[in-house]
């Protein structure tokens, strides 16, 4: 009796456990900073320190109090004790201050050649192909490593693949980033057909990131090279 009723306990655990591992999934996916906020304290008090990272990390990128958060992240990547996180987590903070002291911790933490791509990546290096090729498994860098590329070389298949890597992403003002600076090339190139649709598919990431001074300047210069009026 005394098995059977561990038993249960043990699996009505593991039962609950799964289900907030899927609700901070489907709030991560939503984007829901309430519902992301809620269900990572049910991790810090079972201190499952990877999914309170996980947490931190959307939270210190997209939330007003980015200081509280950023500085969370960062101590809960190290209770992880994985290098990944804390890279990554020094690679966020670099990326939301852009401060030499984050560069260095970046540097401190790296230990694989792909890492050291990612800090190249992060500090706007031009990068050669192999090296974009070898962040194809991550997608978020690929993506930045592809519109960095199509920026400095006016080539548009990576643009046109970046903003398309970006969609999955649900990475909407980047998206429409991408767009734009293809449909800056393409009329440059005389391409007036591209240039339009481009600037149309720009305006709708724009909206969904719902970026109201963006889609302003994007207006502006779409009525100054005709796209609209």
């Amino acid at each position: 009796m005394f098995f059977f009723i561990a038993s249960c306990s043990s699996n009505k655990t593991n039962s609950v456990y799964l289900e907030k591992i899927n609700n901070l999934e489907h709030f991560l996916n939503k984007k829901n900073i309430s519902g992301i906020k809620a269900v990572s304290k049910y991790f810090i008090e079972n201190k499952q320190w990877q999914h309170v990272y996980k947490a931190y990390q959307f939270l210190c990128i997209n939330d007003a109090n980015t200081d509280l958060y950023c500085a969370l992240m960062w101590v809960t990547a190290q209770k992880t004790q994985k290098n990944a996180h804390i890279f990554d987590a020094a690679a966020t903070n670099y990326h939301v201050k852009k401060s030499k002291y984050w560069l260095s911790q970046l540097m401190q933490v790296s230990n694989t050649a792909k890492q050291a791509v990612i800090i190249k990546l992060l500090q706007n290096k031009p990068l050669s192909d192999i090296e974009i090729n070898s962040l194809i498994d991550s997608k978020a860098h690929y993506a930045n490593a592809l519109l960095i590329k199509g920026e400095n070389q006016s080539h548009l298949p990576s643009l046109i693949e970046a903003a398309a890597i970006f969609i999955t992403l649900q990475q909407w003002e980047l998206a429409a980033d991408s767009y734009v600076i293809s449909s800056n090339i393409a009329l440059m190139k005389n391409e007036a057909t591209k240039a339009r649709k481009y600037y149309y598919e720009a305006l709708i990431y724009y909206d969904l990131a719902i970026s109201p001074l963006k889609i302003k300047e994007v207006l502006s210069w779409g009525q100054l090279n005709g796209f609209t009026r």
